[in-house]
C-alpha cells in the first residue's frame, strides 16, 4: 500500500482534485470497502503472485489462469485471496486468455470484469491501480489509453511486429521473442477484416489492464468472442496478439467513451 501512495505522491503533473481522488479511494479500501460483483482475472504465465496477498485486493473474487506449465504451477496455500486457479495451454499470451474466460464464463459474467496480468501490479503498477480504484468508484467499464488523431485502424493500418521483449523478466525465454506472424497483415487490414472499418475508436489500451461491465460483454455473441480467439490460440506467441490488445477499446465497443475512456500516457516500469 505505501509503494502505491508513493507513486501517486511523486507523479508533479497530477491536478489536486485527481490528487484527492485517489487519496479517499485508498482510504475507502482500507477500511474495508467492497462493491459486490467485481470479479478479478489474472492472466499469469511464471510470474510471482505475492501481490495478490495484499489487502488491497481480499474483498475481491480473484480467478488466476495459469500457463506456466510444468514446475511453474501454483500453490494455492500460499495465496490466500485467490478463489481459483485454472490451468491453460500456453497459447495466445494474455489476449487468449481474456478471451477464454469470457466465453468460457458467458452465461456466468461477474458484473465487472478487472482484467490483468501476473506482472501488472510490478511492471505497470500506477495504470493497475488507477484503473483498480476507478472501476470501484465508477462501477463502469474502464480503459485507461494512449490517445490518436484519427482512427487507429488508419494511424496505425502498417503496424506489423516480428519480436517481442516481456516487460517483466519472469516472462523472457527463448520461446517467447519471435511471433508467429500474422495470416492477415497489417494490423489495419486485419482490423477491417474483423471489425469492418466504420467505427470511431481513436484510443488504445496497451498492457492488457483494464475492466469491462457484463453488458459491454453480452452486447456481442459468444461466437464473436471465438472467432476473435481464433486468431490467437494456436501458438506460444503471435503476432496476432499484439493486434488483439490494440483492438481490445473496439472489442467490446460500443460503449460511452466519454465515461468509460481515460488518457494516460503510458509509463513503463521494470
Amino acid at each position: 500500500m505505501k509503494k502505491y501512495i508513493k507513486i501517486i505522491l511523486m507523479n508533479k503533473n497530477m491536478e489536486i482534485r485527481v490528487f484527492l481522488f485517489y487519496i479517499i479511494s485508498f482510504l475507502i479500501i482500507m477500511y474495508g470497502y467492497k462493491v459486490d460483483g467485481i470479479e478479478i482475472v489474472i492472466a499469469r504465465y511464471r510470474e510471482n503472485l505475492e501481490w495478490t496477498n495484499n489487502d488491497l485486493y481480499r474483498s475481491y473474487k480473484i480467478t488466476c489462469y495459469n500457463k506456466g506449465g510444468i514446475g511453474y504451477e501454483i500453490d494455492r496455500s500460499k495465496y490466500r485471496n485467490i478463489d481459483k486457479i485454472i490451468e491453460l495451454e500456453n497459447y495466445g499470451n494474455s489476449e487468449n486468455t481474456y478471451m477464454r474466460h469470457i466465453i468460457d464464463n458467458y452465461d456466468n459474467l461477474s458484473n465487472i470484469t478487472i482484467f490483468m496480468n501476473g506482472e501488472s501490479p510490478i511492471t505497470k503498477t500506477r495504470k493497475t491501480i488507477i484503473t483498480f480504484l476507478t472501476t470501484l468508484m465508477t462501477r463502469r467499464t474502464t480503459f485507461y489509453c494512449s490517445k490518436y488523431d484519427m482512427n487507429i485502424n488508419k494511424c496505425l493500418y502498417d503496424f506489423t511486429i516480428k519480436y517481442y521483449k516481456h516487460m517483466g523478466k519472469s516472462n523472457r525465454n527463448k520461446d517467447n521473442y519471435y511471433l508467429k506472424r500474422a495470416s492477415i497483415s497489417p494490423f489495419g487490414k486485419w482490423y477491417n477484416y474483423v471489425f469492418g472499418n466504420d467505427k470511431d475508436i481513436r484510443h488504445i489500451n496497451y498492457q492488457g489492464v483494464f475492466s469491462v461491465e457484463r453488458r459491454h460483454i453480452i452486447q456481442h455473441s459468444r461466437e464473436y468472442y471465438e472467432k476473435i480467439n481464433g486468431y490467437i490460440d494456436k501458438d506460444i506467441n503471435p503476432e496476432t496478439c499484439h493486434y488483439v490488445e490494440r483492438a481490445m477499446t473496439t472489442i467490446f465497443y460500443p460503449y460511452d467513451i466519454k465515461t468509460s475512456v481515460y488518457d494516460f500516457y503510458e509509463e513503463y516500469e521494470d
